[in-house]
């Protein structure tokens, strides 16, 4: 159903940082529900982007990430470590500013992922009345990095899944809480 979000999570399933994990049952900025994928021409390019949603994004917390991931044209059916792997993020420092990215991942022998920031986004804006980021990169850019064959019309996305984190947020009387959310791959 193209109306549907590609990616849908469970609400209240955000978990803390401190040892050991306390999952917070209730709303927070980076309590991912969904993250829906798009692509759209304007001003003569084709912008590929994402919308996450978050159950308690009414407000933007300092020092918060908000990353959608996607990849691109694997050399082998359907496996993400041998795709050209992409992120687009929101983030925000110390003070709450926000700043808008894409770049690439990769998997390293360990079995973890090494992100790599290579631009500022070409739009990105929190909607805090929906209670979503976007974020949305020119395919151009990312056709300019990839190695496993350029993003055009009928390119399929896959491995498409999203985190999102918090440092400090007060969360139902829990002051200064640092907290982490994720999808599962789809």
């Amino acid at each position: 159903d193209p109306a549907r979000p590609q990616v849908m999570d469970f609400a209240h399933d955000v978990v803390t940082f401190q040892p050991p994990p306390v999952r917070v049952d209730g709303d927070t900025p980076n309590d991912i529900v969904s993250i829906d994928y798009r692509c759209e021409k304007q001003a003569g390019r084709t912008l590929l982007g994402a919308t996450l949603r978050a159950t308690g994004l009414d407000v933007i917390p300092p020092h918060g990430l908000w990353r959608m991931n996607f990849s691109s044209n694997p050399t082998r059916p359907g496996l993400v470590d041998r795709a050209d792997q992409w992120f687009v993020q929101a983030e925000t420092d110390d003070t709450g500013v926000r700043s808008f990215w894409y770049g690439t991942a990769g998997r390293n022998g360990d079995g973890s992922v090494t992100y790599t920031k290579r631009g500022a986004a070409d739009i990105g804006f929190f909607d805090l009345t929906n209670k979503t980021v976007t974020v949305k990169v020119d395919v151009g850019k990312l056709n300019a990095l990839q190695t496993r064959g350029a993003i055009g019309a009928g390119t399929t996305l896959i491995g498409l899944r999203g985190a999102a984190s918090v440092e400090r947020a007060t969360v139902a009387g829990a002051v200064g809480v640092g907290m982490a959310d994720s999808t599962r791959a789809g």
